[in-house]
């Protein structure tokens, strides 16, 4: 389950070890979402996930493939409400 050298994106090895398979709830804090919302996008496939016996794991490469995967919006050009503050800069 733990892969002990990981050649990185230019192939140098990098010396650590990393989980192939993940939990909903490691998925979950990786990831940044809550929970329940993690268990929602695993069990309606939109994360990608595999089962094993009982057991429903994430593979870590479909982890990160599937958030690289995700569109980016640009927070500057989104259309604000009539009601919201204008943004503020700090300093």
């Amino acid at each position: 389950m733990y892969l002990a050298h990981r050649f990185n994106t230019i192939g140098i090895i990098m010396d650590h070890t990393e989980k192939l398979l993940l939990r909903a709830s490691e998925v979950s804090e990786l990831a940044g979402l809550g929970k329940s919302k993690t268990y929602e996008l695993i069990a309606a496939g939109i994360i990608p996930s595999v089962r094993i016996g009982k057991s429903v794991r994430v593979p870590a490469g479909r982890l990160r493939e599937w958030i690289e995967a995700l569109p980016t919006h640009s927070h500057a050009t989104a259309p604000r409400k009539a009601n919201d503050a204008p943004i503020r800069k700090m300093g």
